[in-house]
Formats: structure tokens, sequence, C-alpha cells
């Protein structure tokens, strides 16, 4: 019965092991290149947000996921005067998968500390409205999932008055199952709504 019951245990972690052992040495040459496509990741993170992005230094990690990070960076207006995002830190991790096919799949941007400046003209278009329409090229690339971590969010609406109504959302975090058109989404926010000099709580989830 001793051996009936080793063997029970015993056999699927052996296959386990099998498992990750064919896995590792399929992605290990896979990973091993990665950082030589770092500017192919930045373009599929342009492309998908119809911007440019700018940052100081970048680095390739392996923990639970490859990814890259990469610090002092800042996200253009799509007319490329003003920033849209600045932000401390921003992590692109990578779908492991893929890699099998050898295929670059971004599957989550996490951004840390960053200011983002969102805005309303006097038509009621708004300034991020283009992240959600076609592209005259074709769809762009969707991103699995974003996540914003103690941001500060700032828009300014030029719809009801010629003095810009300025609202913020400070130490913000949101998450965003899936940034793509088309695609159904959940999402989860949390921070505090400036009135004055008091700070209104705020949550919201779906």
């Amino acid at each position: 019965m001793q051996l009936k019951s080793k063997r029970a245990w015993l056999l699927p972690l052996l296959a386990t092991i099998l498992t990750v052992i064919v896995l590792s040495a399929s992605l290990l040459p896979r990973l091993l290149e990665l950082d030589t496509y770092k500017q192919e990741i930045l373009t599929q993170v342009k492309s998908a947000l119809k911007r440019d992005l700018q940052y100081q230094s970048g680095e390739f990690s392996l923990k639970l996921t490859p990814a890259f990070t990469f610090t002092g960076v800042t996200v253009k207006e799509k007319d490329g005067t003003g920033d849209f995002i600045t932000a401390d830190r921003l992590t692109v991790k990578i779908a492991i998968l893929p890699l099998l096919r050898k295929e670059l799949v971004v599957s989550r941007l996490e951004l840390e500390r960053p200011v983002l400046h969102i805005s309303r003209d006097r038509q009621g278009m708004f300034s991020i409205s283009d992240l959600f329409t076609p592209s005259p090229g074709g769809e762009a690339p969707g991103i699995r999932g974003v996540e914003l971590k103690k941001a500060r969010i700032r828009f300014t609406d030029f719809a009801f008055s010629n003095t810009p109504v300025i609202t913020e959302l400070a130490d913000t975090d949101l998450y965003l199952s899936r940034l793509a058109r088309g695609k159904k989404c959940d999402f989860k926010l949390s921070g505090s709504l400036a009135s004055g000099s008091a700070r209104v709580p705020v949550f919201l989830a779906g």
C-alpha cells in the first residue's frame, strides 16, 4: 500500500518537473534574445498608445515573467507638443506562451506614480478619444492589462465654459483588464477627488 501511495504523488511530480524542463529548454533561447528586442517591444507599446514614448533608462528582468522596466518615462500627446503621461517607472510584461511561437506579446503595462493629463475641447472631444478608434493603417495591437499605481489624473474641461474647469484625482490606483477597441474590459479605480482643500474618496469597479 505504501508503494502505491508513493507512486500516486511521485508520478505527477515527475511529470511536472519534466514539463518545466521542456518548457525551459524551449523558452531559454528566446528569453536570452529578449534584450535585443527592446525596440520591437517599445514599438508595440507606442502603437497601442498611438503616441511617442521616451525614457531615460531601460533594463530586462526575469522574475515570475519576463519584463522590461523603463525609468523616467514620458508619453507625448498625439500632436507631439505636450506631455500625456509622465511616470517614475514603466514595466512592460511579456506573455510567456506566445514566446513558444516566437511571438512578442505585451501582456501588461504597469505605471508607477504616473501623472496623466486628459482634456475635453469645446466640441466635446476628449484628448484620449483616438485610443478607442481604429487607426488608418488597421487596428493597433491591444494590451491585455494596464495598471496605474499612485497616479495623479488631471482633467481639464473646456466644454462648458471659456474658463476651463480643472478636476484632479490623486493617489489613484487603476486597473484595466484590456486596452483594445471593441473588447470587454473589467476595471477597478480608487483614489481621492480634489474638491477645494478637501479630498473625497472615490471607488469604482465594473
